[in-house]
C-alpha cells in the first residue's frame, strides 16, 4: 500500500472560516481508498496522525482532528493503515498565521458638530486606531462606543464607528463630565475594551499657555489680561467694581 493524499479539512473556532490562524485552527485529516494504492486483496483498515509529537488516531470515518495550530509552517504526519497492517505516510505542511487580540489607541476631545475641536463645544468627537492580526485579510475590526454623564447609571446604547471616528452628544455643557467606553471587536470574536473621561471645562483658575494671562471661574484665558466670566462683579471690602 502507499498513501498518496489524504483529503484536508479547516476547523475554526472563532469567527474566521477557511483561513488558518494561530491557536483557533486545526485541520481534520481524513483517509481514504481513493487516496491509496493498495495491492491486491488490501483494504483500508484505517489511520493516525502525528502532530506536535502526538499520536491521534483516526475515528471509524478514518477521520483525525490535529491540535491547534501554530503560527508559521506546522507539520503533520499522516500514516494510513492497511488491512495487512502495512503502514504509508505522507507529511503535509500547513502555514497559519499569527494572531494576536485586537488592541486600539483611542482619543476623546470636546468638538463642534464638524467635529471640529472646541472646547466649549457640546459634541465629543472619539477616534479609534484599531491595532489587529491580519490573517491574510481575514480579520477585520468593529469598533464601537458609548457614553455617559457621570451623574447617569447606565450607558448609551453603542455606536458603531464610521472611518474610526464617532461624534456623541450634541447637548453637553461644559459643566458636564462624561464617561466614554470604547470597544474594538474582530472577526476572531476577541475584543477590548477602552475607558475615556471628558472632564467638566469648569476651572476655578486657569492660565494661558505663556502664563501672561489669567481666568477665574471657568472663563477663557487672555494674554495680559485678568479676566472673570459675564455676571461676574469685584469687591473689596464692601465696594463693588463695576
Amino acid at each position: 500500500m502507499v498513501l498518496n493524499d489524504v483529503t484536508i479539512t479547516i476547523v475554526n473556532s472563532g469567527g474566521v472560516r477557511n483561513t488558518l490562524i494561530e491557536g483557533y485552527s486545526r485541520v481534520r485529516i481524513r483517509f481514504t481508498a481513493a487516496n491509496c494504492t493498495l495491492d491486491a486483496g488490501e483494504t483500508l483498515a484505517g489511520g493516525y496522525i502525528i502532530h506536535k509529537g502526538l499520536r491521534v488516531d483516526a475515528n471509524s470515518a478514518k477521520m483525525a482532528l490535529s491540535y491547534p495550530l501554530d503560527a508559521g509552517d506546522n507539520l503533520i504526519t499522516c500514516v494510513a493503515v492497511s488491512s495487512t497492517g502495512a503502514e504509508s505516510s505522507i507529511t503535509k505542511t500547513l502555514t497559519a498565521y499569527a494572531y494576536d487580540p485586537p488592541a486600539a489607541s483611542v482619543e476623546a476631545f470636546r468638538s463642534d458638530s464638524s467635529g471640529s475641536a472646541n472646547e466649549d463645544g457640546a459634541y465629543i468627537k472619539v477616534t479609534a486606531e484599531p491595532d489587529i492580526s491580519d490573517c491574510g485579510g481575514a480579520n477585520a475590526a468593529v469598533l464601537e462606543v458609548k457614553w455617559k454623564l457621570r451623574s447617569a447609571s447606565a450607558y448609551s446604547s453603542p455606536v458603531t464607528m464610521t472611518n474610526n471616528a464617532a461624534l456623541i452628544g450634541g447637548s453637553l455643557t461644559t459643566a458636564d463630565t462624561v464617561d466614554i467606553l470604547v470597544t474594538v471587536t474582530d472577526t476572531v470574536g476577541n475584543d477590548a475594551e477602552y475607558g475615556l473621561e471628558i472632564l467638566s471645562n469648569f476651572w476655578p483658575l486657569r492660565f494661558t499657555e505663556d502664563g501672561k494671562g489669567v481666568a477665574f471661574l471657568g472663563a477663557a484665558p487672555v494674554n495680559g489680561e485678568l479676566v472673570l466670566p459675564p455676571g461676574t462683579r469685584i469687591r473689596i471690602g464692601n465696594t463693588y467694581l463695576n
